[in-house]
């Protein structure tokens, strides 16, 4: 009677040829022309995550080099050669676990029956799974024999962590880096095999069986072949993630809606119910972190980190990343991550987790500083203030400003009721007849203008890219219609003389009603610190501007804002 015992899928299903492999096309397509040209080498390094085919690939070149038909990339399978290797019963392909041989006495009784002849086949093989586990002397043993082999003999090594593999035995190997397989290459498998099986398992199940496998298709086919003996007919995503202890994907959508309007309970009922079905909380909060980088991503429109996503699923997610910015997704992030990393630590982890989903939730939208110093001036010298010109502007400064700047996260933009009394009062203001000069519209306050610099010093550096010492210069006063600009040192305050033209069409793009300029050198020594030095000091220039505009630090104060680097 023929054997009719059960096989698990991850034995049923292993590749037997290099053609049936699945995400390692670089690797079979690297070992297929050595065959075909005839450049086998003597010994092989494959590296790479758990159950990604390092040993079913050292399996089928062995199959490869000992079939009758070989050498030859498409063994047969049908010779004694290839189905003694298939079953494990070959005499000349040994396998090692290198866990449990990992001695010195047990490498050279291996190195000292390399001498002898095969017994049916072209070629012994020897494979070493694990091979990092292999003490230092078991390793140096090998040394000698990796280098001169008998030529009828190749090694063929497996190991999750390359680097622990000594130099010396790397450099006598052909390394090959084994991929982690992506969700939708797991996903397509498992999609043939129910098929090949007649199991109807919902897409969604086993689109989630795919994402918790990590990238391991033995541990995707092992959890497939979990959820078939565990039910019956339709299996359902619901079904699956609870034999499976995984949190669905529509989790996560959900727990982010809410926490966008602010939904207390049913953030925390997210939470509670994922607990209540049994679900690791360190697992949910993996699992969210996974999801706020695919909205980050997605913010940043980069589409080559979300292929593992359905066309619906990217939709959803594109609307989701638009109800916030990217830098609140990233401190959302930040909060996940500090959470996940004080879980094991903390008394209580499910208030821990709810902690900083609630942070979330009561987290302020950020702003920009150009936008803040913008809304001051606004309030110091009134709605007057024309805005700058777009046209004379440039190319996008908002953009470039954004990149220097540094975010404050501000709970209201209306300003809080007590900061009338902070702000300079206006009972002694010069009558309208005699208004100075600085309030003119388009004259900037020097606060706006010192968030802009940044900008105009671009605009010259690409008029003139003989400047690079340009940094020395920094605006330190406004006098009506002219700019105070201070310099270090005689030298380069006469160079910027020289350049005063350009300086003041490039100041004059941003503030078309400033006139002239006015160049004063400075003792570098002597001088009290500003906001461009305390910068080049590593201080923020966050920090410099308060500094330098002391009713910046009441509003900050008075609004109960918070800085960030």
């Amino acid at each position: 009677m023929a054997d009719e015992r059960f096989r698990v899928l991850a034995r049923k299903w292993r590749p037997a040829t290099f053609s049936e492999v699945v995400g390692q096309e670089h690797v079979c397509r690297s070992l297929t022309n050595a065959i075909r040209l005839g450049r086998i080498h003597h010994a092989f390094l494959f590296s790479g995550p758990r159950g990604v085919g390092k040993t079913t690939v050292a399996r089928i070149l062995a199959k490869a080099l000992n079939c009758v038909d070989g050498p030859t990339a498409t063994p047969c399978l049908s010779c004694l050669s290839c189905k003694s290797i298939a079953d494990g019963s070959s005499l000349d392909v040994m396998e090692i676990d290198g866990a449990s041989n990992n001695n010195v006495d047990q490498v050279r009784d291996l190195r000292e029956t390399l001498g002898y002849a095969t017994a049916q086949s072209r070629y012994r093989v020897i494979i070493i799974d694990e091979v990092h586990m292999l003490s230092k002397a078991a390793f140096n043993a090998l040394l000698k024999s990796l280098e001169e082999p008998p030529p009828h003999v190749v090694f063929i090594f497996a190991t999750t962590e390359a680097t622990k593999v000594i130099p010396t035995v790397q450099s006598r190997c052909q390394r090959y880096d084994f991929r982690r397989l992506s969700t939708r290459d797991i996903r397509d498998q498992l999609t043939m095999i129910c098929r090949e099986e007649k199991v109807d398992v919902e897409p969604a199940g086993i689109d989630l069986i795919a994402r918790y496998a990590d990238g391991a298709m033995r541990d995707a086919q092992s959890l497939l072949d979990q959820v078939i003996a565990a039910t019956e007919g339709h299996v359902t995503a619901s079904e699956v993630a609870d034999l499976i202890g995984a949190v669905e994907r529509t989790v996560f959508f959900d727990l982010v809606d809410a926490i966008a309007r602010r939904d207390v309970s049913a953030t925390i009922s997210a939470v509670a119910d994922t607990v209540f079905r049994g679900r690791s909380l360190a697992q949910f909060l993996s699992g969210l972190m996974s999801h706020l980088r695919c909205l980050l991503a997605c913010a940043a429109n980069a589409r080559n980190a979300l292929s593992d996503f359905e066309p619906e699923e990217l939709e959803r997610l594109s609307a989701q990343a638009r109800k916030f910015s990217d830098r609140d997704i990233l401190r959302m992030l930040s909060l996940a991550a500090d959470a996940e990393s004080l879980l094991e630590k903390s008394a209580v982890p499910q208030v821990r987790v709810e902690l900083a989903l609630l942070k979330m939730v009561y987290m302020e939208k950020s702003v920009e500083l150009a936008d803040l110093v913008g809304r001051l001036d606004t309030l110091l010298t009134g709605p007057s203030a024309a805005p700058p010109d777009p046209v004379a502007r440039g190319p996008a400064p908002r953009e470039a400003a954004r990149a220097r700047t540094e975010t404050i996260f501000t709970p209201s933009a209306a300003p809080a009721k007590g900061m009338a009394a902070d702000l300079p009062s206006t009972d002694n203001a010069p009558p309208a007849g005699r208004r100075s000069e600085e309030d003119r519209p388009g004259t900037p306050g020097l606060g706006v203008l010192t968030a802009r610099w940044p900008d105009i010093v671009e605009s010259v550096k690409s008029a003139s890219a003989a400047v690079p010492w340009f940094h020395q210069v920094r605006p330190t006063g406004i006098d009506g219609d002219t700019v105070i600009l201070e310099v270090d040192g005689a030298f380069f305050a006469e160079r910027v003389s020289r350049m005063e033209e350009s300086l003041l069409g490039a100041i004059r793009a941003h503030f078309p009603a400033v006139r002239r300029i006015s160049v004063r050198a400075v003792d570098k020594s002597g001088r009290n610190s500003d906001v461009s030095e305390t910068v080049r000091r590593g201080g923020s220039l966050i920090q410099g501007v308060v500094e330098e505009e002391p009713v910046i630090g009441k509003l900050i104060e008075s609004l109960g804002l918070e800085l960030i680097e």
